[in-house]
């Protein structure tokens, strides 16, 4: 089965073409978060459906204004000011706890996320945030099952590999320091291999990070449900904390 993408000389995915896409070899898609979210009980959508879990005062909203020239399109998931729990999540999968998408070695998957935290877990005010492959963006917490980019209070972000609400000690502990500008952050599958990769700004060049053998992923995980998603979930405080995303790009071959 033959690779629907490929990754340029700067690290930006190029999709196939959509022949090859409707002839079976793989699906993706580009989600710029340029509209909405159109909200309809429990899913936002722009160019693609998410399920959404807002709790605890958590809010979700289109935000053009903290986007730019070169991050058009914002969604801001939100904690709220109302609770020391507010969350908010959007995940695509069938629902806000459970994805679609199963992991091995049989097809290479690439998700990737830009994403900024504008003000960083400290002081008073701290949160719990992510982005990758993860699923249950309606419980507290980092979730059930996933393989995520991960910052919490202490100023660096983590590639964590989460399973039954446990992150193994395969993960990696320290794997960049947190900044409040727009951050790449992509998990693929290649066969063999998770890799987890990162950059400064929405087109700088991937720098891998952390590697992973497929073979070595919890029983448990390999053979649950997981999906692209974004994540916020206050700890402690009483002002609103945001993490801001501007592009999620997926593709399976």
């Amino acid at each position: 089965m033959g690779a629907i993408y490929t990754i340029d000389s700067k690290g930006s995915l190029q999709i196939a073409s959509a022949i090859d896409v409707l002839s079976g070899l793989g699906s993706s898609f580009v989600e710029d978060f340029d509209s909405g979210p159109s909200i309809s009980g429990s899913v936002a959508t722009s160019t693609q459906p998410w399920n959404l879990n807002n709790g605890s005062g958590g809010s979700l909203s289109g935000t053009p204004t903290n986007g730019s020239a070169t991050n058009p399109g914002v969604w801001t998931l939100a904690t709220g000011t109302t609770s020391s729990s507010g969350r908010s999540g959007i995940l695509r999968g069938l629902s806000v706890t459970t994805g679609y998408l199963y992991l091995g070695s049989v097809y290479e998957i690439y998700c990737e996320w830009v994403s900024q935290i504008p003000t960083l877990s400290a002081g008073a005010d701290t949160f719990d945030t992510a982005v990758g492959l993860g699923d249950a963006v309606s419980t507290s917490g980092i979730g059930t099952n996933g393989l995520i980019w991960r910052q919490s209070t202490g100023g660096v972000w983590q590639c964590q590999i989460v399973s039954g609400g446990v992150v193994s000690g395969l993960s990696l502990a320290s794997a960049g320091a947190a900044s409040t500008g727009w951050v790449r952050q992509v998990v693929k599958l290649d066969k063999t291999n998770v890799i987890w990769q990162m950059a400064t700004g929405r087109n700088a060049a991937l720098s891998t990070v952390h590697t992973v053998p497929i073979a070595s992923l919890p029983a448990g995980l390999i053979a649950a449900p997981i999906g692209q998603m974004a994540r916020i979930q206050k700890v402690a405080g009483a002002n609103s904390r945001e993490v801001r995303v501007d592009l999620c790009r997926f593709a399976l071959s």
